[in-house]
């Protein structure tokens, strides 16, 4: 999750459409992923973003990652 959210950071889109799912990268190409990004961080003027990951508890078949985006 780290990694995915410090491409993000980065605007490192190519970075981070391999972090996706298997399931969620069938239902987009990475460049329609790239372009969707891009037009949410224009949409919102981003200046900055940072992100706070907050402890989870997975299981050996389970994961949850917890965090929050700010803008």
């Amino acid at each position: 999750m780290r990694a995915f959210l410090d491409a993000w950071q980065k605007d490192d889109y190519a970075a981070m459409y391999p972090l996706i799912s298997l399931d969620n990268q069938s239902s987009i190409t990475s460049d329609d992923f790239t372009k969707r990004y891009r037009d949410a961080m224009n949409s919102l003027t981003l200046k900055e973003m940072s992100y706070e990951v907050f402890p989870s508890n997975p299981t050996p078949s389970t994961a949850q990652v917890n965090f929050r985006v700010t803008f």
